[in-house]
């Protein structure tokens, strides 16, 4: 009885697709997920952890900036434009665009 590889239970998180090659990113996509809820392109791209590091960090900030009544601001700002930018060129790299 052959054995049957399936990798229907690894949530997707390995970039691989059942026949073997890596499934194509949309960089696009990527940007966009994150640009609604801050790490959600990094679980798009299968960085499952980091995605949910970023997510925290960015509500960490958040409270950080309303604490301190908006003296800090800036922080969470600048947070949201790194986890669109990191979102974005880590599809390109698992596209094999550099």
């Amino acid at each position: 009885m052959p054995i049957i590889k399936s990798d229907s239970f690894s949530g997707g998180s390995s970039g691989s697709s059942p026949s073997g090659g890596y499934r194509h990113k949309s960089p696009f996509l990527a940007l966009i997920l994150s640009f609604f809820i801050v790490g959600l392109g990094q679980v798009y791209n299968g960085q499952i952890l980091k995605g949910i590091g970023y997510f925290i960090t960015g509500v960490i900030l958040a409270l950080l900036g309303l604490v301190t009544l908006g003296l800090l601001f800036f922080l969470p700002l600048i947070w949201w434009i790194w986890n669109m930018y990191d979102a974005y060129h880590t599809a390109v790299r698992i596209n094999g665009g550099y």
